[in-house]
């Protein structure tokens, strides 16, 4: 599919290599599965998923060599919460996954970016999907700002008897009450499995004050990335009813633990719980090797997701996030903007 986005090119920094925006699917598959630290964000299979998700704006910044080989990659993608008049101070580029490959490529990336990608976003955010130092200062020199930012990793190898006795006994319990209760867990066959999950999404977002992604994403997910076993919406459900729902995103043996909730009113009967450790569960049997939370919040801030991730047993990291703000004053103002529109949304 290659990103919609035009290509151009930056003066090479070594011999016969260029920065552009645009790729062949195939080279750019190819990159991302020999590269060690890749990760479902990379793929142009995800790509083409935010392609299809209503104000999200996927691109693509690779250095590439006279015959197409890729040495460096990076995949911003421009989100606006808000349209119309509102947009320019609603906008902001957010890359899920940190940049792949070589330092010196990367520079020429990251400058190119800088320079003619950015406009129009408030700050664009790298969110590590690693532990990876050396990364961390090639995008300082290039003006990005590192924060911590916490996430659990499960290694799920050990198997699922021992990961069971790892589980705080608290959540041994709701996941045992959840059962008890009559809570079930099935995985969406369909569209409409697709919106009864949303469903429950959007009621939660809401009522918690942070912006959900349309519908499109869940969709375009479950349609392109579906098939090759990548993504799936788990539903649980209680008294003949959708109640919660979690959907996961699958790469190289990584399960990553993506959008979820439970609805408010049937916060007794725990299934929370048991779609976390069905997921775990039902993930190892399938021989995974990782389950990665997806994020657990600033460290100096208190979080309650991140104590009940804490519940499962997984190993606390600090992957980071590094930020460029392009526009100070705008930043400010629309932070500002932002927590007061919170308490409309």
């Amino acid at each position: 599919m290659g990103t919609p986005a035009r290509a151009v090119s930056e003066p090479p920094r070594t011999s016969g290599t260029r920065v552009v925006r645009a790729l062949d699917d195939d080279r750019w598959a190819s990159f991302v599965e020999s590269h060690p630290d890749a990760s479902v964000f990379h793929t142009p299979e995800m790509a083409r998923v935010l392609a299809e998700t209503r104000h999200h704006d996927p691109r693509v910044w690779a250095a590439s060599a006279e015959d197409g080989t890729v040495s460096a990659l990076f995949t911003p993608v421009s989100i606006a919460t808000l349209g119309g008049p509102l947009r320019m101070v609603s906008t902001r580029a957010v890359a899920f996954a940190a940049p792949l490959g070589e330092p010196g490529a990367l520079e020429a990336v990251l400058r190119a970016y800088r320079r003619a990608g950015a406009r129009g976003a408030l700050f664009t955010e790298v969110r590590h999907h690693v532990v990876d130092p050396p990364m961390t200062r090639v995008l300082g020199d290039a003006g990005f700002v590192h924060e911590p930012h916490l996430n659990f990793l499960i290694d799920l190898t050990p198997g699922e008897d021992a990961l069971w006795g790892r589980v705080a006994s608290s959540a041994r319990r709701n996941v045992q009450k959840a059962r008890r209760s009559g809570v079930t867990i099935d995985e969406a066959n369909d569209s409409a499995e697709v919106g009864e999950g949303y469903e429950v999404l959007r009621d939660v977002y809401r009522r918690i004050q942070v912006p959900l992604p349309d519908r499109s994403l869940f969709d375009a997910s479950f349609r392109i990335l579906g098939p090759l076993g990548r993504f799936s919406m788990l539903l649980a459900r209680h008294e003949g009813r959708t109640i919660g729902a979690l959907s996961l995103l699958r790469y190289r043996g990584v399960v990553t633990y993506w959008y979820t909730g439970t609805l408010r009113e049937h916060a007794s009967v725990r299934a929370g719980d048991l779609l976390v450790w069905h997921s775990i569960s039902t993930e190892t049997a399938a021989g995974a090797r990782i389950f990665d939370f997806g994020g657990a919040g600033r460290p100096d801030e208190p979080y309650g997701v991140r104590d009940f991730k804490a519940k499962y047993g997984g190993e606390l990291i600090d992957p980071g996030r590094s930020v460029w703000i392009a526009s100070p004053v705008r930043y400010r103002a629309a932070t500002t903007g932002y927590e007061l529109l919170r308490r409309f949304l």
